[in-house]
């Protein structure tokens, strides 16, 4: 059997399980009797497993199971999707600014060449700390080499 007929089978169960039906109604009535036949369940799990792909039939009814499950608590399915919306946002947001920060070059030309510009002065009393923000005129003096 081509394994699309299989997975068109998964999906849509009602058609399979009545074409087993009528094929083992078909051979019970050639048989002459459910007694001369055999077990009619055992025939129709070995027929539903050549004819249906298990993998894809367990995933459908999981799926089925899992929406009926929602439906019935929507309380607790608002919350679990409220918080999955939350925390995939979260991420989200934290990895665009690590992107944006980090990975990513910055979009200025010749952005190899940016340098971060910071200097060491002496407090009163004496202590030496490190500034890195400055104005533009403060910088012009400092070039310049003028007392502040």
């Amino acid at each position: 059997m081509a394994y699309w007929n299989r997975i068109r089978n998964a999906l849509f169960p009602s058609r399979v399980e009545r074409e087993i039906a009528e094929e083992v109604g078909t051979h019970i009535e050639e048989a002459g009797g459910a007694r001369l036949f055999g077990g009619e369940l055992r025939y129709r799990e070995a027929s539903r497993d050549i004819k249906v792909a298990q993998w894809l039939d367990s995933l459908r009814a999981d799926v089925v199971f899992g929406w009926r499950q929602l439906a019935k608590r929507k309380t607790a399915t608002l919350a679990a999707v409220l918080s999955l919306a939350i925390g995939t946002g979260a991420v989200l947001s934290a990895f665009r600014l690590l992107d944006a920060g980090f990975l990513r070059e910055l979009p200025v030309a010749g952005a190899g060449h940016l340098y971060f510009l910071r200097y060491t002065m002496l407090n009163i009393d004496g202590a030496r700390a490190d500034r890195d923000s400055f104005s533009y005129d403060e910088f012009l003096a400092d070039a310049r080499g003028d007392e502040r």
